[in-house]
């Protein structure tokens, strides 16, 4: 499984240290021959969503709800997850996403690590970032 974190104006948003965590974006599944885009359509604030996201499934492991939404920021989309035995379940209007939560996790790590990459290149000084430190931080 591969999660990438896609931001279709990045090197115009990359040029702006404070206001790149709230550049728009989507988050994109390929697992295996499949592939799937949360927000892709209508794009929203990737680093918050994810953030959201990260917290839902931290609440959802602790068995604090049997389900939740997860609703992008700036965008109002929602989708349901829930959290079943090692399985992480997405489900929307029209689809439903069933990926095992160990290779989910750590695709989501992988596709953080390299986005962290490429923002290296651009503008090394984006890693000192109260949000890019918090995001980080939040995932290991």
């Amino acid at each position: 499984m591969k999660i990438k974190i896609v931001f279709p104006n990045f090197k115009t948003d990359i040029k702006n240290l404070k206001d790149f965590e709230y550049s728009l974006g989507y988050v994109e599944i390929i697992n295996g021959k499949s592939k799937f885009s949360f927000f892709q359509k209508s794009l929203c604030m990737v680093f918050l969503t994810l953030q959201d996201l990260v917290g839902i499934i931290n609440k959802l492991k602790l068995k604090e709800n049997d389900s939740l939404k997860w609703i992008g920021v700036d965008n109002g989309f929602a989708f349901n997850i829930q959290f079943k035995d090692e399985d992480i379940l997405f489900t929307g209007n029209d689809f439903v996403l069933n990926l095992k939560y160990l290779d989910f996790n750590n695709a989501l790590k992988k596709g953080f690590n390299d986005l962290l990459k490429k923002i290296i290149k651009y503008n090394p000084e984006m890693l000192k970032q109260d949000y890019i430190i918090e995001f980080k931080t939040l995932i290991d």
